[in-house]
């Protein structure tokens, strides 16, 4: 991809005792990455993660932990181009925080007990290339603090991505005519869709929600599953989930117990093939082709209720 090449940077860190920015020389190229009361310790086994995920031109990006918490945070932008000004602006803060300048943010409270952070940060149009984020996050003043990052090759849309953004009312248009649909649309918009239509032996499906419509976050998952009854147990679930950046299609059962889901980790790559995995422009998308009458599968020749579940991931697995 041709253009300028962009690192985004991301640092946490406690402030100490009185210090109401957190960061010391935050918006200043003096700010460090290393807490500055300097003695906490530095432990890689702390339970604080990163994703970063682009929305558009948009970067989400999350920090979190799971059962801790940490009390602050730095936030900075770097080009990777040595010595280049990032040029840019942080659209969205969590509460009590401040933006130092165009390329960092702070906490401005350090008593507050966080789980998880997330913040907006939009390049200016001429910035095109790849990013990543990088973290520092202190828990507290005793149980020190980690570094961690995101992968390197995230890259700002080209232009022609841009262009082949999802419009999942376009989709909808063809519900009922050339595709069968489950969708929540209205006049105005539609916040998630999934079709399907028969191509020969198989059937494809396609799952699209508007992360931004939905509003519940970019850990997301939505399922559908095939069943006898209106009612959840023993039943083939087909789900397409978004995590920490990445995207993927999961096949599975729900148990007679109506409690219990069993992921399937392994099918008959003839009979299940997944075409697509994506988030472009906000919107998830996952595309397979299921044999209709494939094995080890429920047989989609016969007539099935179909159930609809949408939800928050909260684990991985």
């Amino acid at each position: 991809m041709n253009g300028h090449y962009l690192l985004v940077c991301v640092s946490i860190v406690v402030a100490t005792e009185g210090r109401p920015d957190g960061v010391r020389g935050c918006g200043t190229s003096d700010a460090s990455f290393i807490p500055a009361h300097g003695d906490s310790p530095h432990n890689e086994s702390l339970p604080i993660y990163i994703r970063a995920l682009r929305n558009g031109t948009d970067w989400s990006v999350l920090i979190w932990t799971e059962g801790t918490f940490f009390k602050g945070f730095y936030l900075r932008v770097i080009s990777t181009i040595f010595e280049e000004t990032v040029n840019g602006s942080f659209t969205d803060i969590p509460p009590e925080s401040r933006a130092c300048s165009k390329m960092d943010v702070c906490h401005t409270r350090s008593s507050l007990n966080r789980t998880s952070q997330e913040f907006i940060w939009r390049p200016d149009s001429y910035y095109h290339g790849n990013v990543y984020f990088k973290a520092t996050v202190v828990v507290t003043y005793e149980q020190g603090y980690k570094i961690l990052s995101t992968e390197e090759g995230f890259s700002t849309p080209s232009q022609s991505e841009e262009n082949n953004t999802i419009s999942i009312k376009e989709v909808h248009k063809n519900c009922g005519i050339s595709i069968g649909c489950l969708s929540q649309c209205t006049l105005d918009s539609c916040s998630h869709l999934i079709t399907w239509e028969k191509r020969g032996e198989f059937a494809r499906f396609e799952f699209l929600a508007d992360l931004n419509q939905l509003n519940m976050g970019l850990n997301l998952y939505q399922s559908i599953a095939f069943s006898d009854d209106k009612f959840m147990g023993n039943d083939d679930v087909m789900s397409c989930k978004s995590y920490s950046g990445d995207v993927h299609f999961e096949l599975g059962y729900n148990l007679a117990d109506r409690k219990s889901y069993q992921q399937i980790r392994d099918w008959a790559s003839d009979h299940l093939i997944v075409l697509e995995t994506s988030v472009v422009g906000g919107v998830l998308k996952c595309s397979i082709d299921r044999k209709i009458d494939g094995n080890g599968f429920f047989k989609l020749s016969r007539r099935w209720h179909i159930l609809h579940a949408m939800g928050v991931v909260s684990e991985k697995e």
